[in-house]
């Protein structure tokens, strides 16, 4: 028999014991005082006795309000900590999420720094003009340039691509847009450059088949397209560019998680706008991943694509514009297409990279090819082919 109360003993298990005690006879109503009130009991053996009777009833009812044992009291404490367990895993989930968006960050920032510093070196050029033509002043011309995947590398049945290639593709562009655009006698070349502009991290597969890494290919690609903007400056009488984001170069790979504004081409678009003639005006679209600008007359919207289809483009730009836009451009597919929306011309840019691994296992090929559009009283479409 053990009166005294155990450490692990709760007053209620306590209580219920000596009590029991008392109702099997083995000790009485005083040592039950005792037992209980310690110091306090100040109590008679009569008082005592029927306070016994109280407690009998309380004890009984506690019985029937709730079984509390030993097995019941492990099960909650394993729920317990399984709950705990969870909360834990979640907010370690979420502090790493936390630290890949800041390690994705700090990569741009770091990006951005050693961009900014090769800008230092970089002066707009002072170009020469050969304009060896008579530019007739109500021609203007579009030209679309997309798609590039500047450091994806492959080579499969129909197609080869690497760095060097995409300069050479890019080098055809430049020769046969100064051709055309003396031939109609352009008086002003709006460059778009519609994005996807290097390969990025937005896929594994993307990673796997660089042949530069993000930053290689940002400087690189950023140095060819003003190169390219520059030569064409010195050709044709009024140059401007207009530039749209992507999505290849987005800085987070998640498209749900990932804003207009974070994308690694800001920073092409950034140099370009340091690097070009100071002839030329560059416009880059901010937190909207769109550009309006007037070509003779036309109002004409820039997209990337990867959100819009030929199908409901008209009707996208319309809701947000509250105008239906005279021609809608756009990159992403890789295939030129050229049709009339709902009054609306849509014009899908080729791309310079061509068919890739990808396009070539869904049975997909189209060659590489980039769109210049010239507008005078009328518009034609030229398809440069670029290989």
């Amino acid at each position: 028999m053990d009166i005294l109360r155990q450490p692990t003993d709760t007053y209620v298990t306590y209580l219920k014991r000596i009590v029991n005690y008392v109702t099997a006879g083995i000790i009485d109503y005083s040592t039950m005082g005792n037992c209980l009130l310690g110091e306090q009991n100040n109590y008679s053996s009569e008082n005592l006795r029927k306070a016994y009777y109280v407690l009998k009833v309380i004890i009984d009812k506690l019985d029937n309000d709730v079984s509390v044992t030993e097995s019941a009291i492990l099960t909650e404490i394993e729920k317990q900590k399984e709950e705990l367990f969870k909360e834990i895993v979640k907010n370690q989930d979420k502090q790493r999420e936390i630290r890949n968006d800041l390690r994705k960050m700090a990569r741009y920032e770091n990006l951005e720094q050693v961009l900014s510093d090769k800008l230092k070196s970089v002066q707009p050029k002072c170009i020469v003009r050969n304009i060896d033509y008579n530019p007739n002043e109500d021609t203007e011309a579009s030209l679309l340039i997309s798609d590039i995947h500047y450091g994806i590398v492959f080579k499969n049945a129909v197609n080869e691509y690497n760095c060097q290639v995409a300069e050479s593709r890019l080098n055809m562009l430049l020769d046969k847009t100064i051709r055309y655009c003396k031939k109609n006698k352009v008086c002003k070349l709006n460059v778009e450059i519609l994005g996807d502009l290097v390969s990025g991290i937005i896929h594994v597969g993307n990673r796997v088949a660089q042949e530069e890494d993000i930053i290689s290919q940002i400087i690189a690609v950023s140095s060819l397209l003003t190169s390219f903007i520059n030569t064409l400056s010195v050709h044709i009488p009024n140059v401007n560019v207009y530039c749209v984001f992507g999505n290849h170069a987005r800085v987070i790979p998640s498209k749900q998680d990932s804003l207009n504004c974070e994308n690694f081409e800001r920073l092409i678009y950034k140099y370009i706008s340091m690097g070009v003639s100071k002839c030329v005006s560059v416009h880059t679209a901010n937190e909207a991943d769109f550009l309006t600008y007037n070509a003779c007359g036309k109002r004409i919207l820039l997209t990337h694509g990867d959100k819009d289809t030929i199908s409901n483009s008209v009707e996208h730009y319309t809701n947000i514009l509250g105008y239906k836009p005279d021609e809608i451009h756009m990159g992403h597919y890789h295939s030129y297409q050229c049709c009339d929306n709902s009054n609306s011309d849509i014009i899908v840019n080729g791309s310079v990279v061509g068919t890739d691994d990808y396009a070539l296992s869904i049975r997909k090929h189209t060659k590489p090819c980039q769109i210049l559009r010239v507008y005078d009283k009328d518009a034609a479409t030229y398809k440069l082919e670029l290989g």
